[in-house]
């Protein structure tokens, strides 16, 4: 159809519904991603990318809802209320998501040092145990 009518209004208001509105929700639920990683931090990671990929569909969607804007030419009343709601929506939830995608490469960096921490003190006591092990023998022997 958009090759026949590039600026077919209701095919432009459409492709925008498809990306805005199933695309951008597939890529976030990890469709074509795999399975989620079973380690938290690749998960994490997992994670952002997935909703990195949802902001470039849910921009494809906004980009949709606005070439509609430019061609169309009917109700406006009607339509062209919906597509600027949904072109504002979009925007505040791509500045959502962004944000969300920072505070996870935070609590990313954070959870990577606590699961270090924690293998360096298991470690530690697994070091420990070993020790009082080998000097319980020793008095054993000495016994």
């Amino acid at each position: 159809m958009l090759k026949e009518a590039a600026k077919h209004p209701l095919a432009l208001f459409n492709l925008g519904v498809l990306h805005h509105e199933h695309m951008a929700q597939a890529v976030m639920a990890g469709e074509g991603a795999g399975d989620a990683p079973e380690d938290p931090v690749k998960q994490m990671t997992w994670t952002q990318k997935n909703m990195e990929k949802a902001i470039k569909q849910y921009e494809k969607g906004r980009d949709y809802y606005q070439d509609f804007l430019d061609s169309y030419e009917g109700d406006k009343a009607r339509w062209t209320k919906d597509a600027r709601k949904r072109v504002d929506n979009i925007g505040k939830l791509v500045d959502t998501m962004r944000d969300q995608i920072d505070q996870l490469e935070e609590q990313k960096g954070e959870l990577s040092q606590m699961l270090e921490q924690q293998k360096e003190e298991e470690a530690a006591a697994k070091a420990a145990e070993e020790k009082a092990a080998a000097d319980a023998a020793a008095k054993e022997e000495e016994a």
